[in-house]
């Protein structure tokens, strides 16, 4: 009988012999496109050698349900035909013939980019159950710099991708990088090498094999047979080489060796895991190689062993790089009990030696649920876009058997242990009863939305998960880490609300200008602005209302730099010119925000060969004292009084302080060369700068000398021919005075004559004054009486007062 699955056509005889398939098994569809590089280092007759082989390979597959299409690319990218334009062997002939070669530049990214948008969709001809296939064929390296980002929009539409490079240009190892960049994995199935365009034909058929395997034609396959052998179970392999294989049973009955099955792929190597999840009621997973002598490697025993846990029931091997090397097997115990769930799936790591070796890894589902978790697995894709493959995990009896699945995500080396999704079979539609029951192994694009949809299974019903629209509420914060903001969305506001509803099929982008303080003091360092935003996802009604969700562990709070233009000429290079400053300025600006300060001062330090000279106030009191370093390694220093005694509030003081080189300053060198040996004749070079700039700094202007460029300095070389005897010493002296001749020694010393104050005018007039004022108030005491005594007339009314008293009766 023919048995077809999943597209793949199979014929086994009575004899259990596997035969290459025949005409009688459906094939798939494929869409093939090639794309030739026509740039100016291909010559002429090579070009159409490359026509010839891409002619042979479209009447290889003529008869098969495959579409074709070509398209040439240097400088530009052009698009020849495409899909379904031309039908039969005959008109592509003619039509790959009357192709021209267009000469120019090798953009290969440019080219591919191009295909992915414009030919590999519907407007072009793609079919959306096809199988997409991109052969590109080139000469040389790519002349852009973006080919990583025109291959990942490859990938995400799921375009298998050949890359043919002809010529030595590929002996050099960045451009056989190149070649392995455009290439699909794995490369040694992928990229092919040949050393001129006359050995096409030779790669034609493997590249026909290789293509031809994409529609599901395998050359082993393993079946395993749980009931045999009374329930031993175990596996048969066959092979298109007709070579009988014997079965491999287990060895404890009742085990159901094979309940369960995936293909590890490591080091060249194919590995059989298989689950005997009965073995002594505990359960086993068996690893064995898959060769001309099929044989079990090891038994891995449950890592905490439960009597009716299953351990095996189900087995997932995960390619986390995507690298077609097995990196983490899973081994589910979907009836593990434990007091607040059931079930559990457990990690193990590929290792070269001991192949499969428990990381100590547990992945449980939501607490409290007791929905045999584990009962399904699967690594179809990767869901979150990181580049890592995730793992998919079904619980079918969650929810009083309505069911759910976790989505765990991948990493670098391992599994993240806490799931990051979970969807409810209820979220998805009413009434499912054991959704998670099965899983997709693998994943399409039904929705062509450039990401994964996910099938899974439920009794009855199989239901495919995809991406859903969402509201991204954000807020954005010009020059957020300053106080003082240097831009602004409008007049003294740098905040902006807004709300993007987002749909990953419809890129969506939003334009917030915004303008720059024109007199900022602080161009140089970037704006560090921020986003903050939150998602809301929106329910679909054609899902029942289910929401997607925000991955877990992802910033809502994120800074961008943008940096300010510096135009620095057209070669984006600024030069420093060193020329003769005498005087180095610095000017000092202190500002007080706050409350009255007392007795403020700052200090600087400053380097020996600097002179401070003085201080110039442009606003506010400052007075400075100076001490200049005597010696290398040392600091001078000047400290400054602000305003003393007191620098009011809300006061600003802004001076310019000046230092000057220092006029002389001397250095002797000395360089020894030692003739122990022989003697002999030498030349000494001594170069002693001359000028700075256009000013001359040799004092002695009567000595000839040639003149070098000495980079900043022009120099002046000195040549002495002599001849050193065996332990003779010998001293070179070159003398000459450098100073600063053209720079006239003045000093500006501004004063400021303040007249002595002459008081005694004022003080011989407050003198007279006041005594004049003494005499007034005097007199004026004296007439209201104030020096008269009344003591004396008091005595005298005593001592009449009993004569003249009342007369008691």
């Amino acid at each position: 009988d023919v048995t077809t699955y999943n597209g793949m056509c199979f014929k086994i005889s009575s004899k259990n012999f596997f035969f290459s398939p025949t005409s009688e098994c459906p094939t798939s569809q494929i869409d093939i496109a090639f794309l030739m590089d026509g740039s100016g280092s291909v010559r002429n007759e090579d070009f159409n050698k490359m026509k010839v082989f891409v002619i042979e390979m479209i009447k290889s597959f003529i008869d098969h349900d495959t579409q074709f299409a070509i398209a040439q690319f240097s400088t530009d990218c052009e698009i020849h035909h495409k899909f379904q334009q031309v039908k039969n062997a005959k008109a592509w002939e003619d039509a790959v013939t009357r192709i021209h070669q267009q000469r120019g530049w090798t953009k290969t990214a440019t080219a591919i980019k191009k295909l992915v948008k414009e030919l590999f969709v519907s407007e072009g001809g793609a079919r959306p159950s096809a199988s997409k296939i991109l052969v590109v064929i080139t000469d040389g390296e790519s002349t852009e710099q973006f080919l990583n980002e025109a291959v990942q929009q490859a990938q995400k539409k799921n375009i298998i991708r050949y890359a043919i490079g002809v010529g030595n240009a590929f002996n050099n190892v960045k451009a056989a990088k190149e070649l392995a960049i455009i290439a699909s994995l794995p490369t040694n199935k992928h990229v092919f090498k040949v050393t001129d365009f006359d050995a096409l034909e030779s790669i034609r058929e493997q590249l026909k094999e290789n293509i031809i395997a994409i529609e599901g034609m395998f050359t082993d396959i393993i079946m395993t047979a749980v009931g045999a052998f009374q329930w031993k179970g175990g596996y048969q392999l066959y092979t298109q080489n007709d070579q009988l294989n014997v079965f491999q049973a287990g060895r404890e009955h009742d085990s159901y060796l094979g309940y369960s099955l995936a293909i590890a792929t490591a080091f060249g190597k194919k590995y059989a895991v298989m689950g005997a999840p009965r073995h002594k009621h505990k359960g086993q997973v068996t690893v064995s190689r898959i060769d001309n002598n099929p044989r079990n490697l090891k038994e891995l025993d449950p890592p905490k062993p439960q009597i009716g846990s299953y351990f095996g029931a189900e087995v997932c091997v995960v390619d986390l790089n995507k690298n077609s090397r097995t990196v983490l097997l899973l081994v589910s115990a979907p009836t593990y009990i434990e007091p607040d769930r059931e079930g559990k799936v457990f990690v193990y790591t590929f290792n070269h030696r001991s192949y499969f070796d428990f990381s100590g890894m547990e992945l449980v589902g939501m607490a409290g649920q007791r929905g045999r978790f584990g009962s399904s697995l699967a690594s179809p894709a990767d869901l979150n876009g990181d580049g890592y493959m995730d793992v998919l995990i079904g619980a079918p009896l969650e929810e009083d058997g309505q069911g759910s699945i976790y989505i765990f995500n991948g990493g670098a080396y391992q599994i993240n242990p806490t799931y990051s999704q979970r969807i409810a079979g209820s979220s998805v539609r009413l009434g499912l009863r054991f959704f998670g029951i099965s899983l997709s192994q693998s994943s399409l694009d039904q929705s062509r939305d450039s990401l994964p949809d996910i099938a899974v299974g439920a009794m009855g019903a199989v239901l495919l998960l995809r991406c859903l629209t969402a509201n991204i509420n954000y807020t954005i914060i010009l020059d957020a880490k300053r106080q003082k903001n240097r831009a602004y969305f409008l007049p003294k506001n740098r905040f902006v609300n807004d709300v993007m509803n987002i749909s990953l099929n419809k890129p969506t982008c939003k334009s917030h200008p915004f303008l720059i303080d024109a007199f900022s003091e602080d161009a140089l360092n970037p704006l560090s602005n921020q986003l903050t935003f939150t998602f809301d996802g929106l329910p679909s009604a054609k899902l029942q209302n289910i929401r997607p969700i925000l991955l877990p562990g992802i910033k809502t709070t994120t800074d961008h730099n943008l940096d300010f233009e510096i135009n620095c000429g057209s070669d984006d290079i600024s030069n420093i010119y060193v020329g003769i400053m005498q005087e180095i300025n610095v000017t000092v600006f202190v500002e007080n925000r706050g409350e009255n300060s007392y007795n403020t001062l700052f200090t600087l330090s400053y380097p020996f060969g600097l002179s401070y000279r003085r201080i110039i106030s442009k606003q506010g009191r400052v007075e400075c004292v100076s001490l200049d370093s005597e010696q290398k390694g040392s600091f001078g220093e000047t400290t400054c009084h602000i305003s003393k005694p007191i620098l009011k509030g809300n006061s600003q003081v802004r001076s310019i302080l000046k230092w000057s080189l220092m006029s002389l300053h001397g250095k002797n060198c000395l360089f020894q060369v030692e003739n122990d040996f022989r003697e002999l004749s030498f030349k000494v070079f001594i170069r002693v700068p001359v000028m700075l700039g256009d000013k001359s700094i040799w004092a002695n202007k009567n000595i000839q000398v040639s003149m070098n460029n000495c980079s900043v300095a022009v120099c002046a070389e000195f040549s002495c021919d002599d001849t050193l005897s065996k332990n003779e010493r010998k001293f070179y002296n070159i003398t000459g005075n450098v100073s600063s001749g053209w720079i006239e020694p003045y000093i500006h010393i501004f004063l400021e004559v303040y007249e002595e104050v002459n008081l005694t005018k004022e003080i011989a007039g407050g003198v007279i004054g006041g005594l004049l004022l003494l005499a007034l108030i005097t007199v004026a005491l004296y007439k209201a009486g104030f020096f008269k005594s009344h003591y004396k007339e008091l005595l005298e009314n005593a001592e009449q007062s009993p004569e003249d008293g009342p007369t008691t009766k």
